[in-house]
């Protein structure tokens, strides 16, 4: 067994190579796309499908692989499906929760995945929520997310190994990390903390919304460097969108590709969240609404926010096609931004309303009180019939396995 066989076969559940073939092709062209906009040589294309979710580049047989999970995208699809056909918040919580299940089946914590997994079946609806996009662009937006993706975890590699590429960048890093500290100093009015008290039935405090704000600062000032690169992968990987530029007039295609980003940065935050909601129920800890990674996701959008105009405007200029000078070789200043289209901001705060009431505030703010409630009145033994032997832990974990199954 190769080295990078015997790392996937251990960090993760791996569905059987056989069935990723057909999706091989599509993949591919994703990622000539990335390679298109960079120079030198990159890491192989390997994808996988299992339920950790991940893009990631690790180093095996002394080679660079880009290791991207198909079923990252497919949680992106079935994300945006929800936002777009979901009637009742039950799909979002219940999205969450097979997420949560997931992660904790992977630490083998049985017992906690097990109650997961009932509670995310007891809230599921029974009716299955469409698959057909037709009339919506939701394909192409989980195409652009997938590229999105690929194209950033890239970007971090070439800055590891490629001092020089730097400084190929068009964007002003340090003055966008500004515009996310400005979350970080921002509390909660009494109106909206009132009205979180009442709708998601979690006390709100003066003391715990300072001592959350205080952690979300002093996190944001000791990761200034890491934030820094993710805005200057978040901006390459933005270029590379544009770039692809599909057979749609400008301006509809720049409001894809924003709103492909915003909603591939809320999601991969929110799955975040649910991996740390996992590391609690797994140390046996209550679960709090609000922590410093989700106020971490609120700066590291609003970062995302305020790449779009100078992204925008280097997209719409004249010379945007000529080969010496392109997209990511002009470092764009402040001077140089001008404003979005009025369209296009109307599209972004649509769908940042929308993800924000619809998911990430469900999540957010009721599922950690939803499962707290459901932890003190379940356990294993509740579950099993009194005339009947506990399961096994190998019963337990196929019947989590097949509640939590990677198929949607």
């Amino acid at each position: 067994m190769s080295a990078l066989q015997s790392y996937l076969t251990t960090s993760r559940r791996l569905v059987p190579e056989d069935e990723l073939h057909a999706m091989d092709p599509y993949y591919q062209t994703l990622y000539r796309r990335v390679q298109g906009e960079m120079p030198g040589d990159l890491p192989e294309l390997k994808v996988v499908y299992s339920t950790e979710r991940s893009c990631e580049i690790v180093e095996a047989d002394d080679r660079w692989y880009l290791i991207y999970d198909r079923y990252l995208g497919e949680t992106f699809n079935l994300f945006t499906r929800i936002l777009y056909h979901a009637k009742v918040p039950d799909y979002a919580e219940a999205a969450a929760l097979k997420c949560i299940a997931q992660r904790l089946l992977s630490k083998n914590k049985l017992a906690e995945a097990q109650n997961i997994a009932l509670l995310y079946s007891l809230l599921h609806p029974k009716e299955r929520l469409t698959k057909n996009s037709f009339g919506t662009d939701r394909a192409e937006l989980t195409e652009m997310q997938e590229l999105f993706v690929l194209a950033h975890e890239i970007c971090h590699h070439k800055l590891k190994h490629d001092p020089a590429f730097m400084a190929v960048h068009f964007v002003n890093a340090e003055l966008i990390y500004l515009e996310g500290s400005e979350i970080a100093t921002r509390k909660p009015s009494f109106t909206e903390r009132r009205k979180l008290e009442k709708e998601y039935g979690f006390p709100v405090s003066d003391r715990f919304w300072k001592r959350t704000y205080e952690e979300g600062k002093a996190h944001w000032s000791r990761n200034k460097s890491r934030i820094i690169e993710e805005i200057l992968c978040d901006s390459f990987a933005l270029g590379v969108m544009l770039n692809a530029r599909l057979a749609q007039d400008r301006d509809r295609f720049a409001s894809l590709c924003f709103r492909a980003a915003l909603l591939a940065t809320r999601y991969r935050r929110i799955l975040d969240y649910c991996d740390a909601l996992a590391d609690d129920i797994a140390a046996g800890r209550d679960l709090v609404p609000v922590n410093v990674l989700a106020l971490a996701m609120m700066m590291r959008e609003q970062c995302l926010r305020a790449i779009f105009p100078a992204a925008y405007a280097k997209y719409s200029a004249p010379d945007w096609g000529d080969e010496n000078k392109r997209f990511l070789h002009m470092p764009i200043g402040p001077h140089q931004i001008v404003g979005l289209p009025s369209q296009i901001v109307t599209e972004l705060n649509a769908a940042r309303t929308k993800v924000t009431d619809d998911f990430s505030d469900l999540v957010i703010f009721r599922l950690p009180g939803l499962i707290n409630s459901f932890r003190k009145e379940l356990n294993v033994r509740d579950v099993v019939p009194m005339n009947r032997e506990l399961p096994s832990d190998d019963e337990i974990f196929e019947m989590v396995e097949r509640i939590t199954a990677p198929n949607i």
